[in-house]
């Protein structure tokens, strides 16, 4: 459990390090397979206390265990402009696509 937050923080510092010296807010999507675990509940929590005391603002999505919904609310994140996204897929193989429209728009996957 401690290497994991560890994992977790540092993650969340390397992706806002790019984007910490602009002034603007950096906002982060974060898609989560199934908040309905208590695992995920508890990364959720990590993840985004930390990024907000760096100064980010995290929109958090569950797909409840289903892999449209997921596609979706990414699809939906990157229509809002987020800077970061962070997946946890509940099926990786069929967002490849939607992956892949967030790195051509910039987006930080």
């Amino acid at each position: 459990m401690k290497i994991k937050n560890i994992l977790l923080t540092l993650c969340t510092s390397l992706l806002l390090t790019n984007v910490a010296a602009h002034a603007k807010e950096v906002k982060i999507g974060m898609a989560i397979d199934d908040l309905r675990l208590e695992r995920w509940q508890k990364d959720r929590d990590i993840f985004v206390k930390k990024a907000e005391s760096l100064g980010a603002k995290v929109f958090v999505q569950s797909a409840n265990g289903n892999d449209e919904t997921q596609m979706s609310q990414i699809e939906n994140m990157i229509n809002r402009g987020v800077d970061v996204l962070v997946i946890i897929p509940y099926n990786g193989q069929v967002l490849s696509n939607v992956v892949k429209e967030a790195k051509q728009e910039g987006i930080k996957v």
